[in-house]
């Protein structure tokens, strides 16, 4: 027990090492902020309505809203109470762990609230995240 316990803290941590990586190297390209510019989302957003029964781009629902969503840490969006397990998953919003996330919610965070079964179309994931990248305060979607 104390063995599995020691092992999912080391890997909370190399994984928490790994996206502040990612998340630096995508800022540091310029990924962010051009995603909005360069990026076609229109199929992205259309998939987005499956996520709209419990989420929104601007306010929270039953599930966290998505303004902002790329680089924030899992977890710390304000006037959401979130579950402990994605609390301390110690995941930061990327295109990986997005990825990661969408394909199987309870695979990568077990424990998490959320009980979507998840997306396991590679291409629709990959849509639905061009959408969310673009997401970010000020967007039209966010109002």
């Amino acid at each position: 027990m104390i063995c599995r316990r020691v092992m999912s803290v080391f890997v909370y941590c190399i994984l928490s090492v790994w996206n502040n990586g990612i998340y630096a190297q995508e800022q540091a390209l310029g990924l962010l902020p051009e995603v909005q510019k360069t990026i076609p989302v229109q199929e992205g957003k259309s998939h987005y309505a499956m996520c709209l029964g419990c989420h929104s781009p601007g306010y929270n629902r039953t599930g966290p809203k998505h303004c902002g969503v790329f680089g924030r840490l899992a977890g710390s969006q304000e006037g959401y109470q979130y579950s402990e397990a994605l609390i301390t998953s110690l995941l930061r919003w990327n295109r990986h762990t997005l990825d990661l996330f969408l394909e199987a919610p309870t695979k990568i965070v077990p424990g998490t609230s959320m009980t979507f079964a998840g997306i396991s179309d590679a291409g629709v994931r990959a849509q639905l995240i061009d959408y969310l990248a673009t997401l970010a305060p000020g967007h039209k979607d966010c109002e």
